[in-house]
């Protein structure tokens, strides 16, 4: 989705993905944008279907209003080639740290497990005295 609104608003893209969200709250906001009167703001939604999810809407804050569309076409491929690598960085970083995100338990069992085996203690057996 696009945003469109003021060149230099009182509002940055925090404010924006903010008050999106608590209008929205069915929608989860999974990136956001938003420089010299044009911006993006990624969403996705189990709930709605993507006719209503990608409906022109207007946000106010305060004195900005922002409207928020389905991008297309060359706007769509023109955030591609300019904000793209963001988009996955942004993405990524929340994704590792959700405790949804799958790889993160198994990198956690990694870590501990390598902790453990610089602790363990290997017995040692001299004579008849063992020690551990």
């Amino acid at each position: 989705m696009g945003i469109e609104g003021p060149q230099e608003p009182k509002n940055n893209w925090r404010q924006i993905e903010t008050d999106y969200k608590e209008k929205y709250p069915d929608r989860k906001v999974l990136y956001t944008r938003y420089d010299k009167g044009e911006g993006q703001i990624i969403v996705s939604s189990n709930k709605q279907d993507l006719t209503k999810l990608t409906e022109e809407l207007k946000i106010k804050i305060g004195d900005d209003e922002f409207v928020v569309k389905k991008l297309e076409d060359e706007k769509l491929e023109k955030f591609w080639a300019e904000h793209g690598n963001h988009y996955n960085g942004c993405v990524n970083k929340k994704l590792s740290l959700s405790s949804n995100f799958p790889y993160k338990d198994i990198e956690l069992k990694k870590k501990k497990a390598d902790r453990e085996k610089k602790n363990a203690k290997i017995a040692v057996k001299l004579g008849d005295t063992t020690y551990s």
